[in-house]
């Protein structure tokens, strides 16, 4: 969600510390920041975490450092294959249903979707 004017990016390295995935993140006070987009890549963190962040070593810029408290959102991730991908009916469809259901996502050409799932109902419905 890079739209918000307080939101600022934070660098995450993912597991295995050769990748990472930029996460914008909005400082509540001292070190501790809200998760403010919906992870692509990072597992174990969703929109409206609050995590700790800190500057690395050589104090250029902001890194996450780890999850606090956890918001009870939950983040799914999915796919479509094939030629089409993105713009297959069914995918198009898709994107509609969680504009229907009101369900953040963030979405990534070719074909990666990463949903955030507010509630155990709406995993349940996200999943029939």
């Amino acid at each position: 969600m890079p739209f918000e004017n307080s939101a600022v990016s934070a660098i995450l390295v993912l597991q295995g510390g050769k990748d990472v995935e930029n996460i914008w993140v909005k400082k509540i006070r001292g070190k501790q920041y809200e998760c403010r987009s919906i992870p692509f890549w990072a597992y174990n963190l969703s929109f409206g975490d609050f995590v700790e962040c800190g500057p690395d070593e050589d104090g250029e810029g902001l890194f996450l450092d780890r999850v606090l408290k956890k918001s009870g959102n939950r983040t799914v991730r999915t796919g479509f294959k094939g030629k089409q991908r993105a713009n297959h009916p069914d995918a198009i469809a898709f994107r509609e249903y969680l504009d229907e259901k009101r369900l953040g996502y963030e979405f990534t050409k070719p074909n990666l979707f990463a949903i955030n799932v507010p509630s155990e109902e709406s995993y349940r419905d996200l999943l029939s």
